[in-house]
């Protein structure tokens, strides 16, 4: 249960940085990988990590070429060049999935 709640703090740390720092893409990007790492620390289950990381690529990867490949998508302030992503979005779709795949777990 403990570390459930610690994982639900991560997750609420992680929502306030993307709102304070999504401007500042390398911070914001070192700060999600941080969390994303005692994410890891804290959860127990294989599978869970292995989701973890697969969503954290697969996600904005698919997310980059929806917006690549039509012109009525959504645009992000400050992407990547050639992707149109922020780099931050890779370990915020890792930490957004490990949350719901943990809340449904609970």
């Amino acid at each position: 249960m403990l570390r459930f709640i610690i994982r639900q703090m991560i997750a609420l740390l992680a929502i306030s940085a993307v709102i304070k720092y999504s401007k500042k893409n390398i911070q914001l990007t070192v700060l999600l990988l941080f969390l994303g790492a005692v994410w890891c620390f804290f959860q127990s289950q294989n599978v869970s990590l292995l989701f973890f990381f697969i969503c954290a690529i697969l996600f904005p990867c698919v997310e980059s070429v929806c917006i690549n490949m039509s012109s009525n998508t959504w645009r992000y302030a400050y992407p990547m060049q050639g992707c149109n992503i922020p780099l931050w979005l890779f370990p915020c779709w890792g930490l957004a999935s490990g949350w719901v795949l943990d809340v449904r777990l609970f």
